[in-house]
């Protein structure tokens, strides 16, 4: 892989507000329950639990800038390439062909800022079976279903017969999707 042959993208700036509200949405418990409700500034440990829990928030904010810093993705016309870590940078590499699935997320807070989530899966069974692209804009996202589309065509144009093989039949085969039938429903009660 040379890098200067590849266009590398990133992840827009308000994913890193994303990110940050988040992290902050993961600490409102405990910041209201030590700030708001036991607000007890005489007590050495209280304060100590404060400042503890400031400095956590604070690098968990600072660990997530890096993350999004240091995140670039690329494709070419056989590979996506992945550049990730927070301290660390990881390479990774996938091949187009082994992306089997795309599937775009969009919760709350993404549709609020305006981007998706993207993740591709692969057949593989490691940590590197699927990756996430968190914070795309929909129409990069489009762009990047086209790319893999493109390459699923590629791959079964380019799927020939062995020689030797005729094709017997010439008339396409239609499979039919059996019914759909609800096994469960939850009920109100249920879901309270």
């Amino acid at each position: 892989m040379t890098e200067a042959a590849l266009t590398w993208h990133r992840l827009p700036s308000r994913v890193l507000l994303l990110r940050v509200l988040e992290v902050i949405k993961s600490f409102i418990i405990p910041l209201v329950l030590l700030f708001v409700i036991n607000n007890d500034w005489s007590s050495t440990f209280g304060i100590i639990l404060r400042v503890g829990i400031l400095l956590f928030l604070l690098l968990d904010i600072l660990q997530k800038f890096f993350g999004w810093l240091n995140f670039r993705y690329a494709l070419d016309e056989k590979t996506v390439y992945v550049i990730d870590g927070n301290w660390i940078k990881k390479e990774k590499s996938l091949p187009l062909y082994k992306i089997q699935s795309v599937h775009s997320n969009s919760p709350f807070l993404y549709r609020l800022l305006g981007v998706v989530e993207l993740t591709f899966d692969t057949n593989a069974n490691s940590d590197d079976a699927s990756f996430k692209l968190a914070g795309v804009f929909p129409n990069e996202a489009k762009r990047l279903e086209d790319i893999l589309d493109q390459v699923r065509h590629r791959k079964t144009e380019t799927d020939v017969p062995v020689e030797g093989e005729t094709d017997v039949t010439e008339t396409p085969v239609t499979i039919e999707k059996p019914t759909s039938r609800l096994l469960y429903a939850l009920s109100t009660r249920e879901i309270i």
